[in-house]
């Protein structure tokens, strides 16, 4: 699902990374942990990896602090975190494209371009909701930097195009030409997680009567939209 030709992308991206992404720290955060359990279960941990699109470097500062060798790719954007770590060419066990996909006028195109440098391509892409689609969050008309969505479905129909396979946990997925099973970690927490830690909170505050802080990033995130 695309929309109509973005006349608009030159005011969109008058600042490169929007101020409405107030999840951006968290995200690589998160996504670190599971990049490294992927390459630990499925890839050669003394391998060179590659972020593309990796906007301020954050992600590939991260992972080269954990002991992994990636390397930052993105013209578009300004990188703080990963200097002297930027990479054009090359083979590479695989590559990230973690929030990417939903700006890509010719998305086609783009992953061809990441296929030239590896058989994996690794990233992260909020799924089209069944229902209620004008209100989904994701489509975020307030930056207009948000133009290509998809569904399980056009996600494997571009793996099929590569002559890939898709493997997906629904918020994390990877295209592959790789033929072994890649596992990908789910992102979210068990039931009995969940549970434990219902149980150590309510301990906290009813036993030990210390606060409980609720994360401000879905606040920031509802008045960002307000600027």
């Amino acid at each position: 699902m695309q929309t109509e030709n973005p006349y608009w992308l030159k005011e969109a991206y008058s600042s490169t990374i929007t101020n409405q992404d107030i999840g951006l720290v968290q995200r690589n955060l998160n996504l670190a942990e599971l990049t490294k359990k992927v390459i630990i279960k499925n890839f050669d941990v003394t391998g060179k990896f590659l972020d593309w699109a990796g906007g301020y470097g954050l992600f590939t500062r991260l992972m080269r602090d954990k002991g992994f060798d990636f390397y930052h790719h993105d013209p578009f954007c300004q990188n703080l975190f990963a200097k002297g770590f930027e990479k054009e060419g090359g083979n590479f066990e695989f590559v990230t494209a973690f929030e990417v996909l939903e700006h890509l006028e010719n998305p086609l195109e783009s992953l061809t371009d990441m296929f030239t440098r590896s058989s994996s391509i690794i990233f992260s892409e909020e799924l089209i909701p069944e229902r209620d689609i004008e209100n989904w969050w994701y489509l975020a008309p307030e930056h207009g930097q948000h133009i290509a969505f998809y569904s399980k479905r056009s996600l494997e129909f571009i793996a099929n195009h590569f002559g890939a396979k898709l493997i997906s946990n629904g918020n994390l997925h990877a295209i592959t030409r790789d033929r072994r099973n890649i596992y990908i970690p789910p992102t979210q927490k068990t039931f009995m997680m969940e549970l434990a830690t219902k149980i150590y909170n309510r301990f906290n505050y009813h036993i030990l009567r210390k606060p409980r802080l609720t994360s401000l990033t879905g606040r920031d995130f509802r008045e960002s939209r307000l600027i």
